[in-house]
C-alpha cells in the first residue's frame, strides 16, 4: 500500500511558503515491480495559480529498488495579497499510472489548508 505520510498539512500564506508532502510505501513486501504514481492537484477554496502553484518536480513518484521508500514532493503558497477567507484549502492527489502494477493508494488525497496572511481577521488591532 501507498499512500500520503499525513493526510492534513498546514501553511500560512507569505513571501517563499511551500509545504512539502511525502509519499510512502505503507505496508507489505513489494516483491513486484514496483509503482509508478502521478501527483496531481484539486481546488477546493484554494485556486492553483493565485493561491497555490505545483506540485514541483516530480510529477510522479517512482518507487524501486534504488530509490527511497518515502518520497516527496513541494507546493508552493502564492502570496496574493488579497483579503480572503481566513482558511483556504485544496488537495494533492495521488493515483496509479497506466503502467503501474495492481497497488493500494491510501490514502490518496492530502488536505492543504492555508491561512490568509492578508485576512482581516489575522491581524488584531
Amino acid at each position: 500500500m501507498i499512500g500520503w505520510e499525513v493526510e492534513v498539512y498546514t501553511a500560512t500564506e507569505g513571501t517563499d511558503a511551500t509545504v512539502e508532502l511525502c509519499a510512502i510505501i505503507r505496508e507489505g513486501e513489494l516483491t513486484f515491480e514496483l509503482p509508478a504514481i502521478n501527483i496531481g492537484t484539486e481546488d477546493g477554496s484554494a485556486v492553483s495559480g493565485s493561491d497555490y502553484s505545483g506540485p514541483a518536480n516530480p510529477s510522479s513518484f517512482v518507487f524501486s529498488d534504488s530509490a527511497p521508500f518515502r518520497q516527496c514532493t513541494t507546493v508552493t503558497i502564492e502570496d496574493d495579497q488579497v483579503f480572503e477567507d481566513l482558511v483556504e484549502d485544496f488537495f494533492v492527489t495521488l493515483t496509479e499510472t497506466s503502467s503501474t502494477p495492481r497497488v493500494t493508494v491510501q490514502p490518496d488525497r492530502a488536505r492543504v489548508t492555508i491561512t490568509d496572511a492578508d485576512s482581516k481577521y489575522y491581524y488584531c488591532v
